[in-house]
């Protein structure tokens, strides 16, 4: 007796428990979307291209909240990189996944300079850190975690002049120049 589906062809529900592949749980990627995350880590910028064009989320994210712009940066894959962040609607170049990690943390800790390189320059926030039990770090500290000393050569002064005093002092100077009340004076004892 062959088994048949309770579903007509026409509605067979688009995930099943095959899905649970290397792209961990799906989340709610659509078919198009899982096969860019596909031409993301395998870095088939043409794929990957007819796909976004057809309609797959540069920013839709698995169940982890992981997007192919992570898989791009977690197996070095440049090309793809490059044409996700240059995508005009992308915004998830900072969004963690489910572990506060960023896709500058994935390329920092596989050791992935040119990435890391690309995603300084588009912007990406080096101060952000994860939240796994027992790290709390953030990209530059994942590249020594993982002896990347080319990347934590890149990324050490760009997180000391992040860091600088001068910098914190602006922000205080700009706090500063906001009128005070006298009752302020007076809690602070000044009068």
């Amino acid at each position: 007796m062959a088994f048949k589906s309770k579903y007509p062809d026409s509605a067979k529900p688009m995930r099943s428990k095959d899905d649970y592949d290397a792209y961990g749980p799906p989340g709610n990627l659509t078919l198009l979307e899982k096969e860019l995350f596909k031409a993301a880590e395998k870095n088939d910028v043409a794929e990957a291209k007819k796909l976004i064009a057809k309609g797959a989320g540069v920013n839709a994210a698995d169940g982890v909240g992981q997007t192919a712009l992570f898989y791009a940066c977690w197996k070095g894959q440049l090309e793809v990189a490059e044409l996700l962040l240059n995508h005009p609607k992308i915004n998830c170049m900072d969004r963690p996944d489910k572990w506060h990690n960023t896709a500058l943390h994935y390329a920092a800790c596989c050791g992935h300079l040119p990435l890391v390189e690309l995603l300084v320059q588009k912007g990406a926030n080096l101060q952000l850190v994860d939240k796994a039990p027992g790290y709390g770090l953030n990209a530059l500290q994942y590249a020594k975690k993982y002896h990347r000393a080319k990347v934590a050569k890149f990324l050490e002064p760009l997180m000391a002049q992040a860091a600088e005093p001068e910098l914190l002092l602006n922000e205080l100077q700009i706090e500063d120049e906001q009128p005070s009340s006298s009752q302020d004076e007076q809690v602070l004892g000044f009068r």
